[in-house]
């Protein structure tokens, strides 16, 4: 999971300063209830066996942030233990309700997964042919539907300059799977085409995808707006080549924007009529100063790799930072932070609190090393 280039490891080191000092308060044993009450899933792991180093285990459990009062909760039930090979690691995917998806692509090893007894959260296991780095996939627990786009030739093969490509729509409820082709306009860049992100269901869909051409220049992305089967194309201003260099960017869509982590932190607002990339200055302001501690965080952890990811849930968009044993998030509406996370491993501590109210440490008796945020993974390099 810490396999992000270093870019990443200069977006996150100071978030660190403005997280300390902070207070919170923790509780066990379920889930807080209100308004802004973001659902969490919290992962563990561990050797599944003292012979084999490579293969772990690791165990989920339902958590909930509680935005107001800056709590933390967590259920005690399981709600699966996956028994992870060195080739099996499914995409989860979840919107943050009852249904999440275990995703795996192609001739993927099975691995085991193991569901647990938690009942508020059902596992359902998805296998697919498309490939699992140009595919955008979006999950709706409410409509039991897992909805995936990724690109193919119209005879079926491997995408081909001289071969006029479609994106496929695949819906996946329950055993059924339909599939639709949704064809690109003339001036798309035949045989290189990305799909980035999509949103609503099968029938109604917004879907971005990046037009891998040079000659694009700052037209490299493409807007396709369906509903039923009605088609609107729009080309998106704006450079896209740091889009995919490295790791790739991160996408998370909240109502009818768009936003991204690198090259720079940035929001695309899908009603104006040219839609183009802007400054979103909240992120670009935790990333500010954030190369003072790098050195130290270096001799600290080595070559592990930190991640800046997105989220959202409802109207808020959650950024999360992680490290080999520390964990921070962020929850904002609008451009008002109004809700921040850390754990630590190392400390035993949580801290958290309600907006930017100054937090204070406190004692954290689990171990988290990984939190799973609602639509967490959707866009194609998660």
């Amino acid at each position: 999971m810490y396999k992000k280039k270093i870019v990443g490891l200069i977006l996150i080191i100071t978030l660190a300063l403005g997280l300390a000092g902070c207070q919170s308060a923790v509780t066990k044993g379920g889930q807080s209830e209100g308004k802004d009450v973001i659902p969490l899933i919290m992962l563990t792991s561990e050797l599944a066996g003292e012979s084999d180093a490579v293969s772990m285990e690791r165990e989920a459990r339902l958590a909930s942030w509680d935005l107001k009062s800056g709590k933390l909760s967590w259920e005690q039930e399981v709600c699966f233990r996956q028994e992870m090979g060195e080739e099996y690691n499914p995409r989860l995917i979840w919107d943050g309700g009852s249904r999440l998806f275990a995703c795996s692509f192609g001739s993927q090893e099975t691995g085991r997964l193991i569901k647990g007894q938690a009942s508020k959260l059902s596992v359902q296991e998805v296998r697919t042919d498309s490939m699992p780095m140009v595919a955008a996939i979006k999950a709706s627990s409410e409509q039991d539907e897992l909805l995936l786009a990724y690109p193919r030739s119209q005879s079926g093969e491997s995408p081909d300059s001289s071969i006029p490509e479609v994106i496929i729509i695949e819906s996946h409820r329950g055993d059924l799977v339909v599939k639709r082709e949704l064809p690109l306009p003339d001036y798309a860049a035949k045989g290189d085409i990305m799909p980035l992100l999509i949103s609503g269901n099968s029938s109604q869909f917004n879907l971005l995808l990046l037009n891998n051409d040079v000659e694009a220049a700052e037209d490299g992305l493409l807007l396709a707006k369906v509903a039923e089967q009605q088609e609107d194309w729009q080309k998106i201003k704006g450079e896209t080549l740091g889009l995919i260099v490295g790791g790739g960017t991160d996408l998370a869509q909240v109502g009818s924007n768009i936003y991204r982590t690198i090259p720079e932190p940035a929001k695309l607002s899908l009603v104006q009529r040219e839609p183009a990339w802007e400054e979103f200055s909240p992120l670009n302001d935790l990333q500010a100063g954030l190369s003072k501690n790098i050195e130290k965080a270096m001799e600290k952890y080595g070559d592990a790799y930190c991640d800046l990811r997105l989220g959202s849930f409802k109207d808020i968009l959650l950024v999360a930072a992680d490290l080999p044993e520390e964990h921070w998030i962020w929850a904002f509406r609008g451009d008002k932070c109004i809700g921040r996370l850390y754990t630590n491993n190392e400390t035993q501590s949580i801290e958290s609190s309600p907006g930017n109210e100054k937090m204070q440490a406190t004692a954290f008796s689990t171990r988290a090393d990984w939190f799973i945020l609602p639509a967490d993974g959707y866009g194609q390099y998660k």
